[in-house]
């Protein structure tokens, strides 16, 4: 018997399959995403280009009330602190072609202007997928060390970067769904912050695999996400507030997750949230990647919610 049939490493110490997937998951999305903001980058290299979006325009719609209990029929952690959350009432939702990648985006106290530049960039981002950056794509195949450029590669491709932006989509408006001292009127410069204060990346880290998206399609909100401090440079520092910071700790660690694993092996956050992954890159190579695959779409969302936020004002 080896060291790992008894549920031990070899190094004699239990086998933590939450972060063995973490880690195999973060490994793939990253290089993902990093390529995927190259080519964007690329493209948009002479000045912005606005892709044509696909699938529906995103419409207004109440927040039913079947909808907003999905979360607590289905986790413990929500039926049992029922009186922390608040709930959205409206949310814009667009359904592109693919069915996967539903777009609801939750309107707050930043109002409808804010919310439909975010799911118009989710949009955009959908819409890049489909027409030039993943038919484009080649990655080597760690297993077989072969380029792989078959129609299955671009599809799984598709669906991590579409993961990706959802899950960048979601964390922004479950950031924002209040406003901040020091950003009450500009909920762009909010962003900007969120971004490189790297607070949308401490959501993902904090907050247990599967929680984010789904805490946004059932309309659910936790209060006073974010905290705000002057600065003597006249800068405003955000991070998450304690008490959400408290409540997210609390949520991994009483997390029941969907397929039956055992509590005990606390859940490692979202894959997309880790810095220093080791992938492979676009030309077969091992890279370590600085940045998270989050950080990394937050700046592809950057210019297109400045571009759709301005249009709808």
């Amino acid at each position: 018997m080896n060291g790992s049939e008894n549920g031990r490493s070899a190094h004699g110490k239990p086998h933590d399959i939450h972060l063995e997937r973490f880690l195999a998951v973060s490994d793939i999305l990253t290089p993902v995403v990093y390529e995927f903001e190259r080519k964007v980058a690329e493209a948009n290299s002479n000045g912005l280009v606005v892709p044509s979006l696909t699938g529906e325009e995103p419409v207004l719609l109440p927040y039913e009330l079947t909808e907003k209990n999905i979360l607590f029929r289905h986790n413990p952690i929500f039926t049992r602190n029922k009186s922390n959350f608040s709930f959205f009432n409206y949310f814009y939702r667009s359904d592109p072609r693919n069915p996967e990648a539903r777009i609801q985006v939750p309107v707050g106290q930043y109002g409808t202007t804010w919310s439909y530049a975010v799911a118009q960039t989710t949009r955009a981002v959908y819409s890049l997928l489909e027409q030039h950056i993943v038919a484009e794509s080649i990655i080597t195949d760690k297993q077989h060390g072969q380029i792989l450029v078959d129609e299955a590669f671009r599809k799984r491709t598709s669906k991590i970067l579409i993961e990706a932006a959802q899950t960048t989509a979601a964390a922004t408006t479950l950031l924002t769904p209040e406003k901040v001292e020091g950003f009450e009127d500009d909920p762009l410069a909010l962003f900007h912050a969120l971004r490189e204060q790297d607070v949308l990346n401490q959501l993902g880290i904090h907050a247990p695999l599967g929680f984010i998206f789904p805490m946004v399609q059932a309309g659910i909100y936790f209060p006073h996400p974010l905290e705000s401090q002057l600065q003597e440079d006249g800068t405003r520092r955000v991070r998450l507030s304690e008490a959400f910071v408290r409540f997210l700790k609390k949520a991994r660690d009483e997390s029941v997750v969907a397929d039956g694993r055992r509590p005990g092996q606390r859940q490692k956050g979202c894959p997309a949230a880790r810095k220093n992954a080791v992938g492979i890159d676009f030309e077969g190579n091992t890279r370590h990647y600085k940045k998270s695959a989050i950080y990394v779409m937050a700046g592809v969302f950057d210019d297109y919610l400045d571009y759709f936020y301005n249009v709808k004002s």
